[in-house]
């Protein structure tokens, strides 16, 4: 069964638990005015900001769903994208220190037989490697299709990187392919999946009972969806909870604010509760840098390494652990500062402006716990500058897709097929490979490339030529259709691969 680990008087009664001269409280209630004036960005936004006692805030506010008008509360579960990767950095320490799966084991101790293209040594590389970003392999299929397309079994992960594995330069390079190596090595080693792992070793020790990996354990009534802005005549474009299918370890969790609030105050502490098997060792473990960055001298929050999961940063002469999220319509952040002894997270359900909003929110708590004498004024400049972003935003958007329609790859838009012959594209496609076959289906709407979960509207372009849409304002890409000597369709061209139509020779 799990529980809540929080203090219920802290949570809601911060005035019990602290005095009001106290200075980190008194820079929650300065952050909370900056929230109370700036602009909402819709449809549902939320911050948690903690100390390793107090829950300092908790702003929850607008819709989980623009559609239904459904609240947003602090028990309602988010996407947070890749802010996952810190999560199953966690994991992985406690299952090194555990004995389950060291992290100091290569690829070569768990595929003795695994090939790896150019003079790449399996024997060279750890778990430890995968998940600070270090291993010097590329597969963007294999990327596409975890994040977007449907689950990539265990047993063909080497099969696949022997067949799609690009080399790379060596070094640091951010990617969700070393976490979705290292889960499925998980799943040989143990038999149970990454997310089996992470409810028992993690979520359930900490009672984090509205979080999970699994999208359906959890009530889909209470989920958030992400939106789109599409402009006021069209509203928000809604973007469902991502299937179980694609939830997949460097970008696959649910989190709840208040649940997030527990996480955050467990790496404070650095201990989870009794029993709970989280220690220093382990949580210190997590945040042990492992890869060295290029420092951006530039950079607001500049960081100079990557631990399992987390950024390690600088902000004004302060350590800061961080790492951000982003998935089509949600963006999120976290970060915690055990100098100053606070965290903070921050949830939007949205992409309008909100990549910029979460960082900006995050540096405004961290100057006013600093006591920065110039926090006041960059707190109106910054609720300043959010109201004049949102006025530009949907102009924005207009003008990159009317910047990318104007390609010359769509041949000037000078294709109108007939209803008929739309319907001779419909069929099934492959490349021989299974986890590439796809779909072209055909509806009232029109033509839609379907491929696992991830589904595109096909757009006339040039003769043969259709631009797919994902949804609006993403990137179109090209849909070419191959035809034979007598004209019929015997293929197409998508994403850099040759298909064969089903049932052509």
């Amino acid at each position: 069964m799990r529980f809540t680990w929080l203090p219920a008087i802290c949570l809601f009664f911060l005035s019990a638990c602290s005095s009001p001269a106290d200075p980190t409280l008194a820079a929650a209630d300065r952050f909370q005015g900056f929230l109370d004036a700036l602009p909402e960005p819709g449809p549902g936004f939320a911050i948690v900001a903690v100390s390793s006692d107090e829950v300092l805030i908790s702003h929850v506010s607008g819709a989980r769903r623009a559609s239904t008008a459904a609240p947003m509360r602090a028990d309602t579960p988010v996407y947070i994208a890749s802010q996952t990767k810190a999560f199953m950095g966690l994991l992985a320490a406690r299952l090194d220190a555990d004995g389950v799966l060291s992290l100091d084991s290569t690829l070569a101790d768990h595929w003795p037989d695994l090939v790896l293209p150019g003079d790449l040594d399996p024997a060279d590389w750890t778990m430890r490697d995968l998940l600070s970003h270090e291993f010097p392999l590329r597969a963007p299929p294999v990327a596409v299709m975890e994040a977007y397309v449907g689950e990539v079994y265990a047993r063909d992960y080497p099969r696949l990187l022997a067949l799609y594995g690009e080399v790379r330069e060596p070094g640091f390079s951010y990617s969700n392919l070393g976490y979705n190596i290292y889960s499925a090595i998980l799943m040989d080693v143990t038999g149970r999946s990454w997310q089996a792992w992470l409810d028992t070793a993690v979520f359930d020790p900490l009672g984090m009972a509205n979080s999970s990996a699994i999208t359906s354990d959890l009530e889909a009534s209470t989920l958030s969806w992400g939106h789109i802005w599409q402009g006021e005549a069209l509203g928000w474009y809604e973007m469902p909870p991502k299937p179980d299918a694609i939830m997949q370890s460097a970008g696959g969790l649910f989190v709840s604010p208040e649940d997030m609030a527990v996480w955050l105050q467990m790496i404070l502490r650095r201990e989870g509760p009794a029993g709970s098997g989280l220690s220093a060792e382990i949580i210190d473990e997590g945040l042990a840098p492992a890869a060295a960055l290029d420092r951006d001298p530039e950079a607001r929050m500049p960081c100079e390494a990557y631990a399992l999961g987390w950024g390690v940063c600088e902000f004004q002469g302060t350590r800061v652990y961080q790492h951000g999220g982003g998935y089509t319509g949600t963006r999120s952040f976290m970060a915690v500062a055990p100098e100053l002894d606070v965290a903070i997270a921050v949830f939007a359900n949205s992409t309008r402006e909100t990549s910029w909003l979460r960082r900006e929110t995050v540096f405004q708590f961290l100057q006013e716990v600093m006591q920065d004498p110039g926090a006041a004024d960059a707190a109106q400049e910054r609720i300043e500058a959010f109201e004049s972003r949102l006025a530009q935003h949907h102009a924005n958007a207009l003008s990159r897709e009317a910047e990318a329609r104007a390609n010359p790859r769509w041949g000037g838009w000078d294709w109108s097929p007939a209803q008929s012959e739309i319907s001779a594209f419909a069929g099934e496609y492959t490349t021989g490979e299974p986890y590439l076959d796809l779909a072209i289906v055909e509806d009232r709407h029109g033509l839609h490339l379907v491929w696992g979960h991830w589904r595109m509207q096909l757009e006339p372009a040039t003769e043969n030529v259709f631009a797919g849409h994902p949804g609006p304002f993403q990137t179109m890409e090209p849909v070419t259709f191959l035809r034979g000597l007598d004209g019929a369709v015997t293929g197409l061209e998508y994403d850099g691969h040759v298909y064969q139509r089903v049932g052509i020779d």
